[in-house]
């Protein structure tokens, strides 16, 4: 029983070690392959256009070091350019790197209509303005992401292995 017990515990302290072997990549690198990501060929493609980032941790984090035709906005500026449009509307880029493991790491972006009102809005008490906010799907074939990055440990550089969704894997 002694035998057993001993063995038990030497297990959980190997799962608890491994765990803590892991190591994430820090926040610096992985804003540094979103900026590489939105510069490169493969990126979203903007058609010469100005390109409006959705104000989430990731375009906040680099907004500084993105340039035309990226743009960043959010709160009563957002609206205000939405209203311009002729259908009160403005596509924003949602970009979500997802780390995969210490040496991967997927960067995905996807669109989000963004769509302005104005008016008497009765919900949850009165409002004059309604933000609309909708997602485009990602389609039924599982999870492909836009651009995959693998830390070579030779070269200790990231590379870009290709855009993953084009070539169909």
């Amino acid at each position: 029983m002694k035998i057993h017990f001993v063995k038990l515990w030497m297990f959980l302290l190997t799962i608890s070690t491994a765990d803590l072997a892991y190591s994430q990549p820090s926040p610096i690198t992985i804003d540094s392959l979103v900026v590489r990501a939105l510069r490169s060929s493969a990126g979203p493609v903007h058609f010469g256009a100005t390109v409006y980032l959705e104000p989430n941790e990731f375009a906040l984090r680099i907004r500084d070091h993105v340039a035309y035709p990226y743009k960043l906005i959010w709160g009563k500026q957002l609206f205000k350019e939405a209203r311009k449009n002729k259908d009160n509307s403005l596509e924003l880029l949602r970009i979500a790197p997802k780390v995969i493991s210490e040496d991967t790491i997927d960067i995905n972006w996807g669109d989000v209509s963004f769509k302005a009102k104005k008016g008497i809005f009765f919900w949850r008490g009165l409002h004059f303005r309604q933000e609309l906010y909708s997602l485009s799907c990602g389609g039924t074939a599982g999870y492909k992401p836009n651009l995959r990055f693998v830390y070579h440990a030779d070269s200790e550089k990231w590379r870009c292995i290709g855009e993953l969704s084009a070539l169909g894997k």
